[in-house]
């Protein structure tokens, strides 16, 4: 997944303007964010704000600091719309899109968390199985067979209110694999990938 960046550390108040107005200016009638309008001029009013107290020789810190405040506000704004933007479209894409008006960008590996996990339970041949709660209250599928290939190998083994169900009178020294689905009311959605735990 492609994260836009701001652009705007490790830059002084007068980088972020330069920088804040490159942006806008390159955006402006570019076709890969034609709805982008609405938060260009403000960002450049706020640039523009940034230069003049720079400029003014009355002008205090706490003024400049003041107008970069609301230079980061309008920036993270329209960071916002674009990343709503290239969220539709590849990450090869959208970092070119993003190279054309030349906003920063990282590439964010998502972490998988497991649906599912499994350990022994407490009593002989029999595993403890979790899943991820939901928060709202649905129905939990579970099944379980020795060989994950064929279709017709999957037993449903609980089904339950509750995220986590012992799983009795296995085979000890078997490896069951093991997966779940959620029924929310009459709606069972995809099974899980599955996971697997040989019984002690």
């Amino acid at each position: 997944m492609v994260i836009v960046k701001n652009g705007l550390k490790g830059k002084n108040p007068s980088q972020r303007a330069t920088y804040c107005l490159r942006v806008k200016t390159k955006t402006t009638g570019n076709a890969f964010f034609p709805d982008a309008g609405p938060f260009l001029a403000p960002l450049g009013d706020a640039a523009a704000a940034v230069n003049t107290a720079l400029q003014n020789p009355l002008g205090t810190a706490a003024t400049v600091r003041e107008k970069n405040g609301v230079l980061r506000v309008k920036m993270n704004k329209f960071v916002a719309h674009v990343q709503g933007v290239i969220d539709e479209v590849s990450d090869d894409l959208a970092l070119e899109m993003l190279s054309t008006i030349d906003l920063e960008a990282k590439i964010e590996t998502p972490v998988h968390i497991p649906d599912l996990s499994a350990k022994q339970g407490r009593e002989a041949n029999s595993i403890a199985v979790r899943r991820i709660a939901e928060r709202k209250r649905v129905t939990y599928r579970f099944q379980i067979c020795t060989d994950p290939s064929l279709e017709e190998n999957w037993k449903d083994a609980k089904t339950s209110s509750r995220a986590k169900v012992v799983i009795r009178e296995l085979i000890s020294g078997t490896k069951y694999y093991l997966r779940v689905a959620i029924i929310r009311g009459d709606v069972q959605e995809d099974w899980s990938d599955y996971i697997s735990i040989i019984v002690d």
